[in-house]
């Protein structure tokens, strides 16, 4: 597989799915609160819909690079540096969304793609990549945490 370069941008569905539920709250609060109760709830409300409006006006990562021998560099908005980036193995590949984990030298970094953010090219090649391109060596925490369960409940017993 050669190496592409997916640009993610602000994603439009996102910011209308926030206005809406916003919305909804806040007739909610309109109708079953009053008094200072309702100063209360419209206080918070402000709070979050100016933490996700602003979280949602530009994405964690500018760029995503994935090379011809399958690694991935990221670009991060906040420093504007590449750095190496492993995808973990959590992530989940849908038809309709991508949620990243990814291991950086900074840490984890987590991106919800949805398809209006990339390109259609981009976003075929990305979610081939992420879903056959890796490595089968790890396993989620979840996975793994069902799988010792299962175990243990289906050991045979010896019965005398």
């Amino acid at each position: 597989m050669p190496g592409f370069i997916v640009w993610v941008r602000p994603s439009r569905q996102l910011k209308i799915l926030a206005i809406g539920l916003h919305s909804l709250t806040l007739l909610a609060i309109m109708l079953y609160f009053s008094g200072w109760e309702r100063l209360v709830w419209l206080a918070g409300l402000l709070c979050c819909a100016g933490w996700a409006f602003y979280y949602l006006r530009q994405p964690v990562i500018k760029r995503i690079a994935i090379d011809e021998k399958l690694q991935a560099q990221l670009t991060l908005t906040k420093k504007s540096v590449t750095t190496a980036a492993e995808l973990m193995a959590d992530s989940m590949v849908r038809r309709s969304i991508l949620a990243l984990n990814w291991h950086t030298s900074e840490g984890k970094v987590k991106i919800l793609l949805l398809p209006d953010m990339i390109d259609e090219q981009s976003w075929r090649k990305l979610q081939v990549w992420a879903r056959w391109c890796q490595p089968q060596k790890t396993t989620s925490g979840f996975r793994r945490f069902l799988s010792r369960k299962n175990v243990h409940l289906y050991q045979p017993t010896d019965k005398q």
